[in-house]
Order: C-alpha cells, then sequence, then structure tokens
C-alpha cells in the first residue's frame, strides 16, 4: 500500500471512529440545516428570529450580489450561515466560512472587515430587481 494511501486510510478511519462516538463539537451541533437557496424559501424563521429564511436570502443577494450556484443556508441560537452549496457544505463549513445573517436586525457579518454592517433596503419578493434607471446627463 502506497504512503499516501496509509494515511488516507488511517484519517478517515480516525474520522470514522470519532464521528460515531460523538465526538463533534458541541459548536458545530447546535447549528442546524434549513435547506438550499431554493428550499429554504418556503420555510417559516426559526423561534426568536424575526427575519424570514427568504429576507435573509435576499439580505445575502444585496450583500454579494446575485448567485450562479445554489447556497446552502444554516442557522444558529440568532443567525444564518450561508455558504457556497455547490460541492457540498457542513456547519462548521458555514460557521467558519459562511456569511453570517443576524436573525433579529438582518446587518450582515462582514470578515473583511471583522464587523456588522447594515445592507442597502433589500426587496421582497413581489418587487422587480430591476436596477433603477440612472438619471439623464442631456447628452
Amino acid at each position: 500500500m502506497s504512503p499516501i494511501l496509509r494515511v488516507w486510510t488511517i484519517f478517515s478511519l480516525a474520522t470514522a471512529v470519532a464521528a460515531s462516538s460523538g465526538c463533534v463539537s458541541p459548536i458545530v451541533q447546535n447549528y442546524r440545516y434549513l435547506g438550499d437557496s431554493s428550499e429554504s424559501f418556503s420555510r417559516e424563521a426559526p423561534p426568536g428570529f424575526e427575519i424570514s429564511p427568504r429576507q435573509a436570502y435576499q439580505i445575502f443577494e444585496s450583500f454579494h450580489g446575485p448567485q450562479k450556484t445554489i447556497q446552502d443556508v444554516y442557522y444558529g441560537a440568532d443567525r444564518y450561515f450561508v455558504i457556497d452549496g455547490f460541492l457540498g457544505s457542513t456547519p462548521s463549513d458555514a460557521v467558519l466560512f459562511g456569511t453570517f445573517i443576524d436573525g433579529k436586525t438582518g446587518q450582515v457579518f462582514d470578515a473583511e472587515k471583522s464587523s456588522w454592517s447594515s445592507v442597502p433596503p433589500w426587496r421582497d419578493a413581489s418587487t422587480s430587481r430591476e436596477p433603477a434607471e440612472s438619471p439623464s446627463n442631456g447628452l
């Protein structure tokens, strides 16, 4: 057996044993999968949240722009986590690398600035996503 295959086998076995014995971080266990960006629209807001999953995804798109791939949506005690679901995701991926959206205020955590920020007012699903016309300069 090659050294790489041997290391991979040992790692896989160790991961399987840890997962089956409940050695998963308690932090990750507190996050729930809500669905992908299309499924989560039909869900109710989790208890204690004022922002619905649909509104949270609209806020996400206001912050990052329209997405070409499906996004996975998770939630925790007081916020949503949105992460690219193209190759699959886990709760820990969402917490470590996802976009945080506060479930009560709708503010977005900007990882680059390490601060919470508000996004421009988001539109509900009944309004158009067309950009506003630019003012004419008379030329």
